[in-house]
């Protein structure tokens, strides 16, 4: 549109001059050298216009091709990095599929300077990963960081990861303890480490990351957990007998309030034979983590004082009546003080709301004890089938 309308002024000026110079077409006259040249002023005009447009013309084409071989450069990078890209894409199609070799010989292919060269690197280096080369993949990644220094720490944090995704737990250590020493609270890499150090057995450093993991929401809530009861548990296997209440109380608060942890060091008492303090820390905890694990653990120890296990039960179930582990729990107990109408009531409750094995096997217990030999074997076998299942 803007194009026609400057065309249309054009043309209404070149007619409204044509009428004008019909009507007095004027004279000009040049001088040059003692030389003279009339011509009408129309031509002159005409002449004029001719040499500007001309002129106009040369300095464009001079200009275009002064400007060519950078154009023509731009042209070339662009098709590069376009080809780069395809490459990236059908290399990481080939290695999401498992084609992990020829992923690799793709991804390098021609490699582009620039930023992609970094995502190429990163995608052979995996695919290296996968076909079990790791010193081609650690070497991926040193050129991706040669290339980009200022990405050389998520460079490494990706080659952790890496390293950890194929158990080389010892060369991921390594890549993080370099990044610990320019970066200590990066949380990325405590998170990495403390992975490292689980499936390495390393629990006697892991141990001293336990509080920051914890406050600083290092790691997912349920991978914490399993990893502070394991970390707990590895230790008391190390202690000494005497110095197993110690290193309870050394541990981390959040921790120590951990139900997992808790069964843990519950579970170490047990073994010690000190009921009596098992029994201690598992009912003082379950006012506060009515856990099923550390209840069946609760129902099952033997040795302390079970009336008072049977009490604590008892009113733990005046608020949660519908809860099935507690319910064998009591079940457990009153047979272990021989009260089989009330623990046979209580198993039956326990049946009807989330049948277990632990709940058919003190059913067969009470009617064994009743003579009910056919009920006893019943019950034995629905348990024997739940343990399956």
């Amino acid at each position: 549109m803007r194009a026609i309308l400057i065309t249309a002024v054009i043309v209404a000026i070149v007619i409204a001059a044509a009428v004008f110079l019909q009507q007095d077409a004027g004279l000009v006259r040049a001088e040059f050298m003692g030389a003279s040249y009339d011509g009408p002023l129309a031509i002159v005009a005409l002449v004029a216009l001719v040499g500007f447009i001309g002129l106009y013309l040369i300095v464009r084409l001079l200009g275009w091709l002064f400007n060519a071989p950078r154009r023509f450069g731009q042209i070339m990078t662009r098709r590069q990095q376009d080809a780069s890209l395809n490459r990236l894409v059908d290399g990481t199609v080939d290695l999401a599929e498992g084609r992990f070799a020829r992923a690799e010989r793709v991804l390098i292919k021609d490699m582009p300077a620039g930023p992609q060269a970094t995502l190429h690197y990163i995608s052979a280096a995996h695919a290296a990963n996968a076909r079990g080369d790791q010193a081609q993949r650690d070497a991926y990644i040193d050129k991706a960081v040669t290339d980009s220094p200022a990405a050389s720490k998520a460079l490494r944090l990706t080659q952790a990861g890496i390293q950890l995704e194929s158990d080389d737990h010892e060369g991921a250590l390594a890549t993080l303890e370099e990044i610990g020493a320019n970066d200590p609270r990066n949380l990325v890499a405590q998170r990495l480490r403390a992975r490292a150090l689980q499936r390495a057995g390393q629990h006697d450093q892991l141990l001293d990351m336990l509080g920051d993991l914890r406050k600083h929401e290092v790691l997912p809530a349920a991978e914490l957990s399993d990893i502070e009861a394991e970390t707990a548990a590895a230790t008391f296997a190390k202690c000494e007998d005497a110095a197993t209440t110690k290193i309870w109380k050394s541990l981390p608060a959040s921790t120590r309030d951990n139900p997992k942890a808790i069964a843990a060091y519950a579970q170490r008492l047990i073994a010690l034979n000190d009921m009596g303090t098992a029994e201690r820390v598992i009912g003082d905890n379950l006012n506060r983590h009515l856990d099923d694990n550390l209840i069946a653990l609760y129902g099952n120890l033997s040795g302390a004082d079970s009336a008072r296990q049977l009490s604590r039960v008892e009113s733990l179930l005046k608020s949660n009546e519908n809860n099935a582990t507690l319910l064998t729990a009591a079940g457990t107990l009153c047979l272990r003080q021989e009260l089989w109408g009330k623990a046979k009531s209580y198993l039956e409750q326990s049946a009807a709301l989330a049948d277990s094995p632990a709940a058919q096997q003190g059913l067969a217990d009470v009617a064994r004890q009743n003579g009910d030999t056919e009920n006893a074997i019943a019950h034995l076998s629905r348990g024997l089938a739940l343990a399956l299942a």
